[in-house]
């Protein structure tokens, strides 16, 4: 497991802190120094916290094939003692792979062939949102038999993002709608988390 967080300092003068937090239960803490006004990506895994080489950890599956696990991640910045900073996630523990066999692309996830029932989605015209809304729509989503849905609009709000985690449910964004991707082939991303 790695955790990764992008840092800024917005001080015109460097900045040294401590970065901690817990990630599906592991403790894990790092000192970070930032120059005056950098931003930058800081990864914590198993080189710095042999902890985080989770053994046997539960997974995130896609709806139809086991239950969409998701862990906790907590983490927060102290500067001279202080708190600067705390943010909270939920991840799924995954792997994702696919190969081209004779009969196309194969998806596998968590080592697992698994068949992608997806459709398209479009944002409600008027740009309503709520979560609840969210829910119901997923639901139809997996009632339908579904596990991906391509995002055929604008990206949708964070909210929307949590519930199809949380279902099992796969996203990705119409290849078009990425710059230079136009001639790539379509193919599904599970969980950003």
């Amino acid at each position: 497991l790695t955790v990764r967080v992008f840092a800024r300092n917005a001080s015109p003068s460097p900045v040294t802190g401590t970065l901690k937090g817990q990630a599906a239960g592991v403790s894990f803490q790092k000192e970070v120094t930032l120059a005056g006004g950098e931003t930058r990506e800081i990864a914590i895994g198993p080189k710095d916290v042999p902890a985080l080489a989770v053994a046997n950890p539960k997974l995130w599956w896609p709806a139809q094939y086991g239950e969409p696990v998701l862990h906790d991640l907590d983490m927060e910045l102290a500067v001279d003692g202080a708190t600067s900073d705390r943010a909270h996630a939920k991840f799924g523990i995954r792997e994702i792979t696919a190969e081209l066999a004779k009969s196309g692309l194969v998806y596998k996830v968590n080592g697992r062939n698994i068949l992608v029932r997806g459709a398209g989605w479009t944002s409600e015209m008027m740009l309503r949102y709520s979560p609840e809304r969210y829910e119901q729509e997923i639901a139809y989503v997996k009632d339908m038999g579904l596990n991906t849905i391509r995002l055929e609009g604008k990206l949708e709000a964070e909210p929307f993002f949590d519930v199809t985690d949380r279902e099992g449910i796969a996203h990705h964004r119409h290849p078009e709608q990425l710059p230079g991707t136009a001639a790539r082939p379509r193919s599904p991303r599970l969980p950003r988390r």
